[in-house]
């Protein structure tokens, strides 16, 4: 594979998360798209080059057969997720969320808005995965999935008042500092956290919109990159500090990992 065409397909896989071999319904594929794909299908079983200068951007290659995910007879989807061994360099790693969610107009600590970002993420798995009772490895269950803002709102709101009605933590620990971030704020400035939160999950790739009817999807991408990056997203909330939410406002959560290992 020449640098011209390593140069391709790798823009082709930030750019898209995901390029597909064939024409897929509601989908469209740019020239580009094809081009590396031309690539990569003639370069199949022999991308070592590729592979290894992906590793260098904290990225692993995966390729799916679109058969088995029920997208199609025939084909392959080339799929680019996180290398869990592979610290990821900044533009990819996991801050380019609280940068999409902050908003300059409110004054608050790094620390509120990684909870706030932390929350929504945690209570969209639920509905991605807990609701339907799915692993976390059942990649092709993407395409079934569901996710309308309204829904996941009347779901945050109900979530918030229950902490507000509940004893509080002790002072001055982590549970304290995540249940006051998320009570002190009026509906009007939730309503607003949760639509900035939807339009950060549609530019970064982990939502799209369910082709034909009002809601949201995940992504191929999302589904391949959490099965292969759950437990790194888990150990990372807990060395922020951050793993109390699942005991304070989403304790489903904890038994995510489980549903992984059956």
């Amino acid at each position: 594979m020449t640098p011209e065409e390593m140069g391709l397909v790798f823009n082709q896989l930030v750019a898209r998360r995901t390029i597909y071999s064939f024409a897929a319904s509601g989908r469209r594929r740019s020239q580009e798209e094809k081009d590396a794909v031309e690539i990569l299908e003639r370069q199949y079983g022999r991308s070592g080059d590729l592979e290894e200068f992906l590793r260098t951007q904290g990225l692993r290659l995966q390729t799916i057969d679109a058969f088995a995910l029920g997208l199609a007879n025939t084909g392959r989807i080339y799929v680019a997720v996180r290398d869990p061994i592979e610290r990821a360099p900044e533009h990819l790693a996991t801050s380019a969320l609280l940068q999409e969610l902050i908003d300059e107009r409110r004054s608050e600590t790094a620390e509120s808005s990684a909870i706030w970002a932390t929350f929504f993420l945690l209570v969209l798995l639920y509905f991605l995965y807990t609701t339907e009772d799915r692993p976390i490895e059942a990649i092709s269950a993407f395409k079934d999935s569901s996710v309308d803002l309204e829904q996941f709102l009347e779901e945050v709101r109900h979530r918030i008042e229950q902490l507000r009605v509940q004893s509080p933590p002790a002072a001055d620990s982590p549970q304290r500092r995540i249940h006051d971030a998320l009570t002190n704020v009026s509906d009007a400035a939730i309503e607003s956290r949760v639509k900035a939160f939807f339009s950060s999950m549609l530019g970064l790739g982990v939502l799209e919109p369910i082709p034909g009817i009002e809601g949201y999807r995940q992504t191929l991408w999302s589904a391949v990159d959490i099965a292969t990056n759950f437990q790194r997203h888990a150990g990372s909330l807990a060395m922020a500090g951050l793993d109390g939410i699942t005991t304070v406002a989403v304790p489903e959560a904890e038994a995510t990992p489980d549903q992984a290992e059956g």
